[in-house]
Order: structure tokens, then C-alpha cells, then sequence
């Protein structure tokens, strides 16, 4: 069954995607045999971008965008599957693992048959996550085993580089860096609404808001971890006003009682910002039932993943925490990042080193003259932490609110970075990506074929 969606989003601007969807029109993508409903993300992300629909199909599907008029060509085949962990398993809600020879096996002889003979291209989108790091020689491994030319392979990730050298003399696995999380956002700012209730706030609300702040920061934890407890515990003992949530029914990953909270703890322990912080930690989860507001906001309005536009518009300064903040050697930035961007406020952020030099080489101004972002260069995640901790202690000592230049100051720095997100961290991040994925795949060989000045565009998912 054939299903066509017309694009109608006239804010997808040319000639930025036009190239890119050339591309996507070349295709027929074959998606995971069990997913659990959890599709490729960067794939999913971009595909309710063009529709403005959402991404909803059962497995084996097969997607093909295509264009009115567009010259009917032999698509090449393109398999994009989801990997969650470092051996290319995809791991569900329920804790089991599906093996990606597993999900090999389950495509179609024909799918199968054109990965080995070297007619088609496997994509491993990784693109949601940059811990734990892969290892190629593991996805080397069962490729292998199925006769998939390594070089006919892309992995797409947050990380620069894989830690395991290629081979010497030997094809190796095709790295590109692309950025899941980014085609949500951009839509919700940039394109068009696909499910209700949607954030709605305009790019830079908290700069947008009135000078006068009455709390002094937003911190907010959904998935607990022992390194955010332990900020969450030490920002308890600030005399500052804030809005602090620290969600202790989310331990997803590290479970209080289980070795890997113990050895996280343990890492918390290297921070040096008290003596005693294992039992500081232990403490306050002891004392906090669910999570902890240091201010009376009442119910916030928490939408878009739990981003509180009333608190964050009261406040002046953002504490974000990514997940990785105790561990080291990661090149990334989360989520949680980009909606700080979103937002407009100074910000610091506890996590990856050099997330703050990535943001600036895309083009960002981080507002390095209201918090000073010299932290990020401390490649230790315990030097780092506590660098980061002194300079949240440092801003908290100023009154909240911010003078009419500072004011001016952030309002002209999110319009800046409303620019930049709109352009060159969505080429970068996203349509740099799929380029790469089209020059890479094995069959180059199509005549090239034009797009109407102002296509109408239809996605169909078979």
C-alpha cells in the first residue's frame, strides 16, 4: 500500500534542501525489521520534517520520497537501521536486545542479496546518542558475517571518531557525524506542527522576557543519574533562589542500588567539591520522594521534554546537565544543550569537554562575556565539573535580573543564534549528513534529473 503526504511547508527554504532532497528522491529505504517502534531517529526526525506528519509504520517498510514530475530512474537501495549500543544491538523498553545480525537476517533475501553483491548501502543510525562509544571492530564482525563490504557502510553518530584505528590496507566503516535531535527542533520552530500540544514558545522566550528575574536559575534533571544528584544536592545548599528538579524516579540508567550508581558514585567522589559526597548523595536521595522545587512556581508549563518556559523566563541562568558528565573523552552536545540555545539565557553547561567549542565553531554566541565558558577546556571530567561548579557559584552571586544592556545583550544574541540555527548548525548536522550518505552509496551511476521550481512534495511508505 501506497501512502501519499503532500508537503505544504513553505518554511522549508531553497536552495538549502533542494539538493538533499534530490538525493532522498533516489532512494527506496528499507527500514528495520523489528523496531519496537523506535525508528531510525535521524531518519524519523527528517521525514516529519518534509511531511509534517508523523513517522508511523510497521516493520519492513519501505519509504520513498518522491517529487511531481520528477524523472522516473531505478532507485538504489538504502538500509537504515537504529543501533542503541556499542555491539549495534538495538536495546528496548523491556531490557531485551535485538542483535543487529538479527535484524540483518530479517530483511528480505532481495535486501540481503543487494547489501553483499556491494548494490546497496547500510546506514547505522547512532545519531541519538554518544555514550557508550562504539567499537567498529564489533560491527566489522557481523558485517562480516553476512558478506556486507565495510566500505558500503555508514555509521552515523554524535562522536568524532570511533576509539579503535581502522585496519591498515583494509576498506573500514564510513564515520559522519550528524545530530538527531536537531530536525525536531527545527521543525517545531521552522516547519510545522505534527502532533498536539506542541511547544510553542517563540526561538529566545527566555531572553524575550521582562529584565526584572526573580530566581536565579533552572536546573532541570528528567533521567537521574549519581552525577546529577550530586549537583542537584550541592545547588540545595546554595542560599539562591532557583527551580531545580530532580526527578528520582528516572534513574534509567544507573539504578540506585545497582554496581553501576556505586561506580558512578565513586566517580562523583573525584569532584572534590566536598568531603563526603557519596554520602551527600546518598542523602539527599534518601530525602528527596520524587523531585525538589526551590521555588514556588506553582505547576509550570513543561512541555517540549520538560523545558519550563515560566521558569526559565522568571530566571537568569540556565544549569544545564547532560549525561555524561563523569565520563571522559566524549565530543558531543545533547539536547538538553540545544534547547538552552533555544531558550536564550546564559547558560552553563555540565557535561562533554569541548561542548562549548563545538557551539562556537557552529556559530553560536554562548554569551562568553556573562559566564565565562573556560571550564569546557578542562579535558578531565572532575577538573571540569568543579571548574563549571565554581562559575555557577560565581553567577549566583549577582543579583537576579539583568541590567538593560545585559538585557539587550541576550536579546541580540538569540536573534544571532536563531539564525544560525535555522542555517548552518541544520547543513551541518543534518543535510551534510544525508549528502555524505548519497555520495558514499555504491551505486553512483543515475543521469541526473531536476526538480520543479517550487515542487509539491510527496512521501509514500509502502
Amino acid at each position: 500500500m501506497l501512502i501519499e503526504a503532500p508537503i505544504t511547508n513553505d518554511n522549508i527554504k531553497k536552495p538549502r534542501l533542494d539538493a538533499t532532497l534530490r538525493e532522498l528522491c533516489r532512494f527506496d529505504i528499507h527500514l528495520e525489521a523489528r523496531d519496537f517502534r523506535r525508528p531510525p531517529p535521524l531518519f524519523a526526525g527528517l521525514f516529519e520534517l518534509l511531511t509534517g506528519r508523523p513517522f508511523e509504520t510497521s516493520s519492513n517498510a519501505i519509504v520513498r520520497f518522491a517529487t511531481p514530475n520528477a524523472i522516473e530512474e531505478k532507485r538504489r537501495p538504502l538500509v537504515w537501521l537504529r543501533i542503541d549500543t556499542r555491539y549495534g544491538d538495538l536495546a528496548s523498553g523491556s531490557g531485551r536486545r535485538i542483535q543487529l545480525g538479527d535484524r540483518l537476517a530479517d530483511l528480505s533475501e532481495p535486501v540481503r542479496r543487494a547489501l553483499s553483491e556491494g548494490r546497496a548501502l547500510l546506514v547505522l543510525d547512532w545519531s541519538h546518542e554518544g555514550r557508550p562509544t562504539f567499537w567498529t571492530s564489533n560491527i566489522r564482525k557481523i558485517l562480516h558475517g553476512f558478506g556486507v563490504p565495510p566500505q558500503n557502510t555508514v555509521i552515523l553518530t554524535q562522536n568524532i571518531a570511533p576509539p579503535d584505528p581502522p585496519i591498515p590496507g583494509q576498506p573500514d566503516i564510513n564515520i559522519v557525524n550528524a545530530h538527531s535531535f536537531i530536525p525536531g527542533i527545527w521543525r517545531l520552530f521552522f516547519g510545522e506542527r505534527v502532533r498536539k500540544n506542541e511547544f510553542d514558545a517563540p526561538f529566545g522566550f527566555a531572553a524575550e522576557a521582562p529584565a526584572e528575574r526573580s530566581h536565579h536559575y533552572v536546573c532541570m534533571n528528567y533521567e537521574a543519574t549519581a552525577a546529577r544528584a550530586f549537583l542537584a544536592a550541592l545547588l540545595i545548599r546554595q542560599e539562591e533562589p532557583g527551580f531545580l528538579s530532580f526527578r528520582k524516579d528516572q534513574f534509567k540508567r544507573n539504578m540506585p542500588a545497582s554496581r553501576a550508581f556505586a561506580d558512578e558514585l565513586n566517580d562523583v567522589a573525584g569532584f572534590g567539591l566536598h568531603p563526603n559526597p557519596i554520602g551527600l548523595v546518598n542523602d539527599f536521595i534518601a530525602v528527596q520522594r520524587h523531585h525538589k522545587i526551590d521555588a514556588d512556581y506553582g505547576t509550570p508549563k513543561e512541555l517540549f521534554a520538560f523545558l519550563p518556559t515560566d521558569a526559565l523566563s522568571t530566571s537568569t541562568l540556565n544549569i544545564v546537565t547532560e549525561k555524561e558528565m563523569a565520563q571522559p573523552d566524549q565530543q558531543r552536545f545533547a539536547e538538553k544543550t540545544l534547547k538552552a540555545i533555544v531558550a536564550g539565557l546564559p547558560f552553563v553547561v555540565f557535561g562533554n569537554h569541548g561542548t562549548i567549542r563545538i557551539l562556537t565553531d557552529s556559530g553560536f554566541d554562548v554569551l562568553d562575556d556573562l559566564v565565562d565558558h573556560s571550564y569546557d577546556e578542562a579535558s578531565g571530567p572532575f577538573q571540569r565539573f568543579s571548574a563549571a561548579y565554581e562559575e555557577v557559584a560565581r553567577y549566583l552571586a549577582r543579583p537576579p535580573g539583568f541590567s538593560a544592556e545585559e538585557h539587550a545583550r541576550i536579546k541580540a544574541a538569540a536573534a544571532h543564534n536563531r539564525k544560525v540555527f535555522e542555517g548552518p548548525l541544520f547543513d551541518q548536522w543534518v543535510l551534510s549528513p544525508i549528502n555524505q550518505i548519497a555520495a558514499l552509496h555504491p551505486a553512483n551511476t543515475f543521469a541526473p534529473f531536476t526538480v520543479p521550481e517550487n515542487p509539491s512534495l510527496s512521501a509514500g511508505v509502502t
